[in-house]
This record gives structure tokens, C-alpha cells and sequence, in this order.
């Protein structure tokens, strides 16, 4: 029931559909690419069945559709009260029925809704199946794996952290706290672009699986903060040699 050449093909179509070269969308739809082959390595240490991989690989390609028609819309990846991507890529999908594209099935309706709903906030709900529950995780792992990537290696980086890099800025206080108390960050007390890199490297705090843990390394943290410094030729470095020393610290521990 789920296949893999078919699901490629028709998120090939639904992406051709948009601009490709349009930055933003260019890189949500290679950003889509690479979650889709991070959920293939979730999904070989999570699950037992075909069927079970294959479908964490279709919520990897889908998990951002929504992004597609909000960057066409309003030109902005900034999600509020009119436009969550999330929660509009489920109506993409299952309004107009997109879906149907994918996958000839309806089984898997829920686990596909809500892992695509939930997988950009930041607590998911009690109310939630197990089943449910471990697929939310690992679409939400997948998705801040490439986050780390693309904080290192997009080259439109200026455009990436879309903020503004303030020479000498400190970490906005209530950034700081939530970094501090090992949370994620609320993305409304974000201010600059240093606020966004305390964001980045606070989804450390928030990786689910061990598969996931074990593939953002020391090495992974320092390319951030050094590309960082780098291409915004930081010259006052102790807020991010704060970041750097704090998130290397958790790792250690964490190991």
C-alpha cells in the first residue's frame, strides 16, 4: 500500500508546481529531501515492519508541505494566527486532498495529520496514542536534524536566520532563560540573529531517540557556531562562546 517510487514522484510533481528558484522554496523542498532520508535512518531503529519505515519516510516528504503555499502567499517563513505551516499543511493535504497523490490508503489518516500538526510545536499532547506519539518524535527529530545542517552548510545563511545580526547584541533575557533551563526556544522572544542561533542549538535539548542524539556531535556544534561567527564576522564572540561552552557541557553530560 505505501510506495516509495510513488511517493517520490508525486512530491517531485507538488513541489515543480511552485518556484524553485525562489530561495525560500528551494530550500523547503530540498530541506523536505533530506528529513525524508533522515526519517529513513529513525526508521530503521525504530520500527520493525516495511510498512512502518515507509510511512515515517512519507511524513518526512509531507511534513512541510504546507511551507510551499505560505511562502507563495506571504512570502515569509514566520508561522502566526493566519498561517501555521503545520496546521495548513494538513489542510493541504486532506481539504483538497493531495494526499490521495501519495498514497492509496486512508489508514493512516491520524498518524499522518496529527505527526504533520504537531511536528513544529513545542510540547506535543497527552492525548495522543502511542503509536501517534513515537511518529510525532521522529518527525520532529528528522525535521531539527537538518536544522542543524542548513545552520551550517545553506548558503543564503542571512536569509536562513532571517533576523537581523546586531554587532554586540546580547541574547535577548528571555532567550537566554529558556536556554539556560534547557527548553526550547519560544520562537515570539527571538530578536535577532543570535536569539535564532540560541534557538537552533536549543533543539539539542529536544531530540527524542538515541539514533538522533548520536548523529549531532561536538563537531556538528562547533561548524554551527563557527559558520555563524564566520559569515557574520562576529567580533564580540562571548555570547556565542556562551553557547558553545553551554551546549558542549550538555553533551558531555548527556553521554
Amino acid at each position: 500500500m505505501l510506495d516509495l517510487t510513488r511517493m517520490e514522484q508525486a512530491f517531485q510533481t507538488y513541489g515543480k508546481q511552485f518556484d524553485l528558484e525562489d530561495i525560500n522554496i528551494k530550500r523547503k523542498y530540498y530541506h523536505s529531501l533530506r528529513v525524508m532520508e533522515n526519517c529513513k535512518k529513525i526508521a530503521e531503529a525504530l520500527f520493525q515492519t516495511e510498512e512502518e519505515k515507509k510511512l515515517l519516510i512519507l511524513i518526512g516528504y509531507l511534513h512541510d508541505i504546507g511551507r510551499f503555499k505560505q511562502f507563495s502567499v506571504q512570502h515569509s517563513s514566520f508561522d502566526n494566527k493566519k498561517m501555521d505551516h503545520a496546521e495548513y499543511g494538513v489542510k493541504v493535504l486532506f481539504d483538497e486532498n493531495v494526499i490521495e497523490d501519495f498514497i492509496d490508503t486512508h489508514q493512516y489518516d491520524e498518524i499522518i495529520k496529527k505527526a504533520i500538526f504537531y511536528h513544529n510545536k513545542m510540547e506535543l499532547p497527552s492525548s495522543l496514542t502511542k503509536q501517534e506519539e513515537i511518529y510525532c518524535k521522529a518527525i520532529k527529530d528528522a525535521d531539527k536534524l537538518d536544522l542543524f545542517y542548513l545552520a551550517s552548510h545553506d548558503p543564503h545563511l542571512n536569509n536562513f536566520y532571517e533576523l537581523p545580526y546586531v554587532e554586540g547584541a546580547k541574547l535577548n533575557p528571555l532567550v537566554k532563560q529558556e536556554f539556560d533551563q534547557r527548553h526550547l526556544v519560544t520562537n515570539s522572544h527571538r530578536q535577532t540573529a543570535l536569539d535564532k542561533l540560541a534557538a537552533i542549538l536549543a533543539f539539542v535539548y529536544d531530540l527524542n531517540f538515541e539514533v538522533s542524539k548520536t548523529q549531532v556531535t561536538e563537531d556538528t556544534i562547533n561548524n554551527i557556531i563557527d559558520t555563524f561567527l564566520t559569515f557574520f564576522q562576529v567580533k564580540d564572540k562571548e555570547e556565542c562562546e556562551y553557547l558553545r561552552t553551554s551546549i558542549l557541557k550538555y553533551k558531555k553530560q548527556e553521554n
